[in-house]
């Protein structure tokens, strides 16, 4: 199908709702149209716990690249993305005071520090081969495998 026929084809006619043909699904390739949702679905997840500019901050690391700051810095780490993701979809921010802050580690990873209702400082690290939590006013300050995920979540509670 040609560029003019698909634009045509979902234009509306004499008033009424255009209906894509079947074939329009194959003129826009799959990975381009899965990519872009899935980047849409971060951005509103992440925007959502982390504010706009903890989203901005976080997709401008992602463009850092290796070698950054003194030369020895790291690109951002995809693993340590992706647990950061897991992370903030599911944990409960304090409603109250600013969204967390976000930063860029040397080693590629997230790190993102905010302060609970009581003003106590906590600080969740996504490195690219561990996860480290600090929980000032529970005495917390340890570092977990990556696969300890769900204890995250039990030293934050």
């Amino acid at each position: 199908m040609s560029a003019e026929t698909l634009l045509s084809s979902l234009l509306p006619l004499s008033g009424t709702a255009a209906v894509a043909p079947a074939e329009w699904h194959q003129a826009i390739p799959n990975r381009y149209s899965q990519d872009t949702l899935r980047v849409q679905a971060e951005d509103f997840i992440l925007a959502g716990a982390l504010g706009n500019l903890g989203l901005q901050r976080i997709r401008e690391f992602q463009e850092y690249p290796p070698g950054w700051g003194d030369g020895t810095h790291r690109a951002y780490s995809p693993a340590a993305f992706r647990r950061l993701l897991a992370f903030v979809k599911r944990f409960a921010f304090p409603s109250a005071g600013s969204p967390p802050s976000v930063f860029f580690t040397r080693e590629g990873g997230f790190e993102l520090e905010w302060e609970t209702g009581e003003g106590e400082t906590v600080q969740v690290e996504f490195a690219p081969k561990r996860i480290e939590v600090f929980h000032a006013g529970k005495g917390v300050d340890t570092q977990l495998t990556t696969d300890d995920i769900e204890k995250v979540f039990i030293l934050l509670s």
